[in-house]
């Protein structure tokens, strides 16, 4: 038997709580009729923030703090088996910074990021909490939106457009985005997405 458990900490502390995990094993031991219990405890918590600390590295695109590509294709081939089996619309909508090469070339690459950043909050901010953005690629920006269909999704990538040409991005004039919307069907592979 073995589990996982919180050790007791007083209750006004600050600091984590540690994770401790214990293991119990029967043994049978010389002299004794009975099997022995022997309980093994150790605590994990540095292992277990370490092991956090690696998936939100490798899951997360380190500019804007959203989700990488490699995490979000993982999601697509999800969402693309749950619309084979229980026939749930989702749909995807591709994002990309109009002229942003010129963004980077006349105002300089920190001011490009700038705007990378502040586009991935504006994003956020503007999607269901079940929506799932990624930075797909240099200023491209995937959006995938579960139980949405085609027509939805074009309402919202209008939204996103009117709310983006409307915002002030630092150290840049007037900031526009060119979306595409699709709605994908049971025929799809993640191969056609990415």
């Amino acid at each position: 038997m073995s589990g996982l458990d919180h050790a007791d900490e007083a209750p006004r502390s600050q600091a984590p709580r540690p994770l401790i995990e214990w293991r119990v094993t029967a043994m049978s031991m010389p002299g004794y009729a009975d099997n022995v219990l022997v309980l093994v405890q150790r605590d994990i918590t540095q292992r277990v923030e370490k092991e956090a600390e690696l998936k939100r590295l490798a899951t997360t695109d380190m500019l804007t703090g959203l989700m990488n590509r490699s995490r979000f294709d993982y999601l697509l081939k999800h969402e693309l088996g749950r619309l084979n089996r229980y026939v749930r619309p989702f749909s995807l909508i591709m994002l990309d910074i109009d002229y942003f090469k010129t963004i980077n070339d006349s105002q300089g690459h920190d001011v490009g990021d700038q705007v990378l950043r502040a586009l991935a909050t504006l994003l956020e901010n503007n999607l269901r909490t079940a929506d799932y953005c990624a930075r797909w690629g240099g200023e491209e920006f995937m959006i995938l939106a579960p139980e949405t269909s085609l027509d939805q999704a074009a309402q919202l990538a209008e939204k996103i457009r009117q709310r983006i040409s409307s915002a002030s991005f630092p150290g840049a004039e007037h900031v526009t985005v060119s979306l595409g919307v699709a709605e994908a069907t049971h025929s799809d592979t993640p191969q056609k997405y990415c």
